[in-house]
């Protein structure tokens, strides 16, 4: 692995971090946890949680992990938020070489960053401090050597610029940082004081030798199926999955227990996401059971409701639905037409009650809005999938698939262009090929012609008004 994430995200606000809670929506699994270091709901970097640990005077507290193996540079990202001053030299993020410390960056009474080599020498120090009640984004670059490792730090007074730096430092190539580094640490490590004052979000180690810059807001997936590359974009398919042409069928004739979809992987600890694909029923059946179009996913939900859905399906009379499991649910009065394309475009999030969303437009109209009144939709999502039919004997075609996901608010992802003549791909572009061609012949014909067939002599036009050639005499 050449890169861990830590986002909290999933655990209980007040909980323990521990090595199991740690994976999933959380992030990258800790291996190892000393101390006490908590789940926090305020204040938070991103998302819902945060990362809180308590120091005294006898314990550290930190969460380890060796997830990134032995490399002699180590790139680290943090959100940083201090709600008081620490009583004296603390660290948050260390690296480490076994049991030996290697590069250490923490904070000095001053609230000032410092970077201390694996004797806790002072290295490096920021001049300006990390101000109090408000974020902060540190990142450091680390790199080992017994006798001649060397770190920088940066620090960005707004978490989310990608701009240069409002401060840095760094130290010259003259200091002890251990031979490698094989273990990474968050929270505080200090000798003999208590402190709780520092909470840390989003951090992000990488063994990658490039800046890891501010949480970026969303990522998007886009798709083009084809015969070649439709099944490989998906994290997961089960049942009759086909692509066809440019468009990719999900059958459920067999009318066996099987699950029919594609399911894709949208990364631990996601708060929204918002798709937008065409579908069709190409046969026109309509089964007697619901049949679900796509589903947003928790599939560890902390507080249940049926592994964490948000659902979009299409009911016995054809009509559009959607529901926040286990409670909450509209039916539109859109009814799906066989053998129609539908361009679908929905966004849902998975936070707490009167927070977590589903809303669903068809061709550009608003069909259905939901806000949960319950928490158990889950904390956040995971991923979601195309085509969940169970036993229902529906087929459904997809394309032009497009997926956003992100830990911030999101908009639909907007309309399709629109499109001037016969859609692309389709047996209709042949067609309107061939009615050119014929136009063009019969615009050939219908022309007067300007040149003697015979010689290629320009024709002229007669005292008659006729047209004739000069050299030999031919009229047309």
């Amino acid at each position: 692995m050449a890169r861990a994430e830590h986002r909290f995200e999933g655990i209980a606000g007040g909980a323990a971090i521990d090595t199991a809670n740690s994976d999933g929506p959380a992030g990258d699994a800790y291996t190892s946890v000393t101390g006490t270091v908590v789940a926090v709901t305020q204040p938070v970097g991103r998302g819902y949680r945060a990362f809180q640990p308590a120091l005294s005077a006898s314990t550290n507290s930190e969460c380890r992990s060796t997830s990134l193996g032995s490399a002699t540079l180590y790139r680290y990202r943090g959100l940083l938020y201090l709600t008081s001053a620490p009583p004296g030299n603390v660290r948050f993020a260390r690296t480490r070489n076994a049991t030996v410390v290697g590069c250490q960056l923490g904070l000095n009474s001053s609230r000032q960053l410092r970077l201390q080599d694996s004797a806790g020498t002072l290295m490096a120090t920021v001049n300006t401090p990390v101000p109090l009640d408000q974020w902060v984004r540190v990142e450091a670059r680390m790199l080992a050597h017994p006798t001649a490792g060397q770190a920088s730090v940066s620090l960005w007074l707004d978490p989310d610029s990608t701009g240069l730096p409002s401060d840095e430092a760094s130290s010259a190539a003259a200091f002890n940082t251990g031979s490698a580094f094989d273990e990474h640490c968050d929270g505080l490590n200090a000798t003999a004081l208590t402190y709780s004052g520092l909470v840390l979000d989003e951090t992000v180690w990488s063994t990658v030798d490039t800046a890891i810059g501010p949480k970026t807001a969303a990522d998007s997936r886009d798709f083009d199926f084809d015969a070649v590359n439709a099944l490989s974009l998906f994290d997961q398919v089960v049942g009759s999955v086909t692509p066809i042409e440019d468009y990719l069928r999900m059958d459920g004739r067999a009318g066996d227990a099987f699950l029919r979809w594609g399911v894709l992987n949208i990364g631990p600890g996601r708060r929204w996401a918002s798709v937008r694909f065409r579908f069709r029923l190409p046969l026109g059946i309509i089964s007697s059971t619901v049949a679900s179009i796509v589903r947003f996913r928790n599939t560890n939900p902390v507080s249940g409701g049926g592994g964490g859905n948000g659902d979009i399906s299409v009911n016995a009379s054809g009509l559009l639905g959607g529901d926040l499991q286990p409670s909450d649910a509209f039916t539109s009065s859109v009814a799906i037409q066989p053998d129609t394309w539908y361009a679908l475009e929905a966004v849902c999030s998975f936070q707490d009650a009167g927070n977590s969303s589903l809303k669903v437009r068809i061709d550009g109209t608003d069909v259905g809005n939901i806000v949960s009144t319950v928490t158990a939709v889950g904390d956040a999502l995971d991923n979601i999938q195309f085509g969940q039919f169970g036993a229902v004997n529906r087929v459904v075609d997809y394309r032009d698939m497009t997926l956003r996901a992100a830990d911030q608010e999101l908009a639909y992802v907007g309309a399709y262009p629109s499109v001037t003549g016969p859609e692309t791909g389709s047996p209709y572009q042949l067609l309107a090929i061939l009615d050119d061609a014929r136009q063009s012949w019969q615009a050939e014909r219908a022309a007067p012609p300007v040149a003697c067939p015979n010689d290629g002599e320009p024709l002229r036009t007669g005292p008659d008004g006729r047209l004739y050639c000069p050299f030999d005499g031919w009229r047309p």
